[in-house]
């Protein structure tokens, strides 16, 4: 294999490095509204054909900033018709019943559209009252039915916020990797439900945007916002960040807006467009070319927006559902939030107060970037060149790691303080969909990264020169499992694959997985890596999605059929567990909190369905957890759910919702 290591030259620096310091022009932080934040979570029913609804208000000061009726989301529940004044809270909630799914409208139609009279008196931290009006099950043909409920719930001001949910400082879910390298987290919170149902929700955030908002194939799209990417969100002292982008300037792909609006299927857009009260700016906005880029800020206890961030126009609308910008996550460290722009430029923001310390363009990433959007402006189209758009950032020691390329790639370490490029490893050293993993053994930063090639490559941090490049793993064309010093991967390579064992399902599935080879486990040292076990071949090994995570000592990871949990030091089997019912089994999920594992079988196709299995080797796979929010997923590469002392951080189709996971 060929790849190359360099130090980049003072001379380059100069051409890469865009900012530095609190420059001039540098767009400053958006400070969101101070005043204190009350949410009320309320329940009313009996209902048709369910026994309650769940209804959850955010006040900031006298004003209902949010309203969000379970699952159907910000853009489903209007609450600006509502009044609070003298502790009662009073006026129309208007609830959209469409029901939202992936390649959907995530704007109800007009017709589905309901109001809800709402009488609440809030006192001593209880919410009473009544609701009356309309209501149609989503989907339905019948007419909506009248309904007349009582309301129960609690008010949680903002000192009771801070007291039920306010986060550890040191609790922290700072990359896509989580803290640990390999989605897990540390100890915090104390004891969890043991059915993941029990979890509450504790708050909603500001709108961030769908993952992915469909294709020209789809047509118009009507009703389907843009996109706001793929980024996970993160989380540090108390503090959630989300990048996100935003379809915006004056440039758009008119060709297909001709073809959408004038063409044969023309008066069907029109109608569309009509049936939800969309504009042909909605619909112009929807496909422009340029994106604004954006960072949120906000508070992990009350779900209140601190500050924003924008960058206009320094973004590219990537929105279809398979190629658009799946996973440009960023890294906190140093006090620092590290962003990485859809056109290969990485920004280093104050993590507290949102100011703009310096931006770098990558080299590779960025020259690429350019002559893209340059084709997309040139053709008034945009057409993503791959579906891989799949590398986060992170940071070893005192440097960033940034991928050179959008697809198998190589790497770009960055000075975490200045944003100089310190140097760059060219080559196909990292898979399609990995993010570079960082190692620390003997008091010294290395990097690490695995590839489609076959390929482990040693890089040190400081100065960028490969320790050990290794050409006797698998196809880890997607994320290996690092546990320390041990590192377990993909072993055959995939020209392999079709002589691994094919066994007969023997589980639930919807969708059978199919045998993707074997894993092994090496044990890492500074001369290089040594094969410790290889899982038996017949176990079979994940597919299209990160080979798993580790709790209490113990690895789980995904084979044919079964989940197995092992002991990585010797690779011995302490348990295989099936999942209780049939789901999706391809391209999935894993998030290991203290003693359990939390499976998500399939995280690529619009399903948030989770499994809890405890890591133990007597447990059994508990039942399946539907989250009541409208649901996002990436394609290609998994979005990582943010976990920290007991909460679980979790992006939606429209915002970004937190789960109380602890105990009662």
């Amino acid at each position: 294999m060929n790849f190359r290591a360099r130090v980049v030259s003072t001379a380059v620096l100069a051409c890469l490095l865009l900012t530095v310091g609190r420059a001039v022009g540098a767009p400053q932080p958006a400070v969101g509204v101070k005043k204190p934040t009350t949410w009320l979570n309320c329940t009313f029913g009996p209902l048709p054909d369910q026994n309650v609804a769940r209804l959850h208000l955010m006040i900031v000061g006298q004003r209902v900033q949010r309203a969000v009726l379970e699952p159907f989301g910000l853009a489903g529940t209007d609450g600006s018709g509502l009044k609070l004044a003298d502790g009662r809270l009073t006026g129309t909630l208007l609830v959209g019943h469409d029901q939202l799914r992936m390649n959907r409208s995530l704007v109800p139609r007009k017709s589905t559209r309901h109001p809800l009279q709402l009488n609440l008196s809030l006192e001593r931290h209880k919410v009473t009252g009544v609701v009356a009006g309309s209501w149609k099950k989503p989907n339905a043909s019948d007419e909506p039915i009248a309904v007349r409920a009582k309301v129960t719930g609690v008010v949680r001001d903002e000192a009771r916020l801070r007291g039920d949910f306010g986060l550890d400082e040191n609790a922290a879910w700072p990359s896509w990797l989580g803290p640990n390298q390999n989605f897990s987290a540390g100890q915090g919170g104390g004891p969890l439900v043991e059915d993941l149902a029990d979890a509450r929700l504790v708050w909603i955030s500001q709108w961030i945007g769908p993952t992915e908002s469909g294709s020209q194939r789809y047509g118009a799209c009507v009703g389907c916002p843009p996109a706001a990417g793929g980024a996970s969100p993160l989380v540090w002292r108390g503090k959630v960040y989300q990048f996100r982008h935003e379809a915006a300037g004056k440039e758009v792909q008119q060709t297909h807006l001709d073809r959408v609006l004038n063409g044969e299927r023309g008066s069907e857009t029109r109608e569309k467009m009509r049936a939800i009260g969309w504009t042909d700016a909605d619909l112009k906005r929807r496909w422009a070319i340029r994106a604004d880029e954006q960072l949120v800020c906000i508070d992990a206890a009350t779900g209140r927006t601190i500050w924003t961030v924008t960058w206009p126009c320094k973004g590219i609308n990537l929105y279809d559902h398979k190629c658009s910008l799946t996973n440009h996550t960023g890294v906190v460290a140093h006090g620092k939030a590290y962003l990485f722009g859809a056109m290969g430029v990485v920004r280093c923001i104050d993590a507290e107060t949102g100011e703009m310390v310096w931006a770098t363009k990558v080299p590779g990433y960025g020259d690429f970037m350019d002559e893209f959007l340059a084709k997309c402006l040139e053709t008034r189209n945009v057409h993503a060149p791959t579906r891989s758009f799949c590398h986060g950032l992170n940071v070893s020691g005192g440097v960033v790691l940034a991928p050179d390329g959008i697809s198998s790639c190589g790497l770009v370490g960055l000075d975490c303080t200045t944003g100089h490029v310190l140097w760059r490893v060219e080559g196909r050293i990292l898979g399609n969909c990995a993010t570079a993993m960082a190692w620390r053994t003997g008091g010294r930063d290395y990097v690490i990264a695995a590839s489609s090639e076959g390929t482990i490559t040693c890089i040190k941090a400081a100065t960028g020169q490969v320790a050990w490049h290794y050409e006797g793993a698998g196809d880890n064309e997607y994320q290996p499992l690092l546990i320390g010093d041990l590192l377990i991967a993909h072993k055959m390579k995939r020209e392999e694959r079709g002589k691994a064992p094919r066994l007969p399902d023997d589980g639930p599935h919807s969708a059978p997985g199919q045998n993707y080879g074997q894993v092994a486990c090496w044990r890492l040292r500074t001369e290089g890596p040594e094969k410790l076990w290889e899982a038996p071949a017949e176990w079979g090994a994940p597919a299209n999605c990160p080979i798993g995570s580790v709790a209490d000592g113990r690895a789980c990871f995904r084979g044919n059929y079964s989940y197995y949990l092992v002991d990585p030091e010797t690779g011995r089997r302490v348990a295989s567990r099936h999942l209780p019912e049939p789901a999706r089994w391809d391209e999935g999920h894993l998030l290991a909190l203290p003693g359990l594992f939390i499976l998500h079988p399939d995280s690529q196709h619009g399903h948030t369905k989770m499994f809890p299995l405890p890591a133990l080797g007597n447990a059994e796979v508990g039942r399946l957890w539907s989250p009541p929010h409208p649901w996002a997923t990436t394609y290609q590469s998994a979005m990582s759910h943010a976990w920290a002392d007991g909460r679980l951080f979790i992006r939606g189709a429209d915002a970004i919702y937190c789960y109380d996971l602890r105990k009662r």
